[in-house]
């Protein structure tokens, strides 16, 4: 099942996370219903004035103003079905530095879009220290520096220093994370083992994560049963088959 919520979600809980790292517990677009007020008011004020919409996920536009105009309401009980096969149109196939780059710079739009927003309602909020909250940009941080190709003409991996520094960075966020011990636990060995792993290795285990319809019967059951809520993350992100909503998953 996904999301798995935590317990006695509410509106102040889901503001109170978007402000301390740019990201909440939240379902994929399908699984969201929006007021046609909420929609309006958004409008007026200014919250689809986009310079390059096709940068952003409505989702996360719509999902990140809802709890500043009104109330966020969960439904814990599933109401819906989602088929994961091999031809989801956002479907992980391969791993490679690229993908989790271009992830990267997702979360990039996401915190520069929620901190305009911030700025039009005089709360503030620092993208820069919640990119450092963020377990999901540090994941794709990692990730991106773990498969780049190595710089080094000696066959030394040039990349091992900022990969040691994310990796301490992104413990740091698992340990501050407002999520079951078990999640953080779970996060924080998978981390460890991509970023200490030999690439070959690392690949193996981003894969086994990422690229759902090819994980092992054994391992899926292990994360239905781990119960891990993420919290986007929610990282994944794959419910709608998209890497981005791993972050939420994991």
């Amino acid at each position: 099942m996904y999301p798995k919520y935590p317990a006695h979600l509410d509106t102040a809980t889901i503001r109170a996370e978007l402000l301390r790292s740019g990201g909440s517990p939240n379902s994929p677009a399908s699984g969201n219903a929006y007021s046609r007020s909420l929609l309006e008011t958004v409008a007026r004020d200014g919250g689809f004035d986009l310079e390059n919409p096709r940068k952003y996920w409505m989702d996360f536009i719509l999902n990140c103003n809802a709890p500043f105009y009104g109330q966020v309401v969960t439904l814990y009980e599933p109401l819906a079905c989602y088929r994961v096969h091999d031809r989801n149109l956002y479907a992980i196939r391969t791993i490679d530095a690229a993908l989790f780059t271009r992830m990267l710079d997702s979360v990039s739009f996401e915190l520069e879009y929620f901190s305009s927003r911030c700025r039009k309602w005089g709360i503030p909020f620092n993208p820069a220290v919640a990119r450092n909250r963020s377990i999901w940009a540090l994941e794709c941080r990692l990730m991106a520096d773990k498969l780049a190709p190595s710089k080094s003409g000696s066959g030394k991996d040039s990349s091992c220093q900022p990969i040691f520094l994310t990796l301490y960075r992104a413990l740091r966020a698992c340990v501050e994370a407002r999520m079951p011990m078990s999640s953080r636990m779970m996060r924080a060995v998978w981390l460890i083992g991509v970023a200490l792993s030999a690439q070959p290795v690392a690949r193996r285990l981003i894969a086994l994560r990422f690229v759902v319809d090819k994980r092992p019967a054994w391992f899926s059951r292990l994360l239905a049963n781990a119960n891990p809520t993420g919290w986007r993350g929610l990282s994944h992100r794959q419910a709608r088959s998209r890497a981005e909503v791993e972050r939420w998953h994991w």
